[in-house]
């Protein structure tokens, strides 16, 4: 229905014509193939390698001496994957992106999760 009313508003409340049924199908055939990866780390999305570069070469540079360690790095990132909060590689508490804020050693998660 409200497609529908969608399709009708962009033909200027003028019916089915000039194609406007075409474009609601059109419409819902692209969101259905749009994954939105609400649990995904930003290294996890397909497609936004380039998008997310510079977040993941500074994590790869962070001087050593506030780096976490791998290890504890990737238990980190394990424990927000599980998150209900996770949401496109942000926590949806704080609003970071989680992989930033798990390599810093010193950081912690807001809900004390980690």
């Amino acid at each position: 229905m409200e497609s529908g009313a969608r399709a009708w508003k962009q033909d200027g409340g003028q019916g089915w014509g000039k194609g406007a049924y075409r474009r609601m199908i059109d419409e819902e055939a692209a969101s259905r193939n749009r994954r939105i990866c609400k649990r995904c780390l930003t290294r996890d999305m397909a497609g936004q390698e380039e998008y997310f570069r510079s977040l993941h070469d500074y994590i790869e540079n962070m001087d050593p001496d506030i780096k976490a360690p791998e290890q504890v790095y990737e238990t980190r990132l394990s424990v927000c994957r599980e998150c209900d909060l996770l949401f496109q590689g942000m926590c949806k508490s704080c609003g970071c992106y989680v992989e930033l804020r798990a390599a810093v050693g010193t950081n912690g998660c807001p809900w004390k999760k980690w």
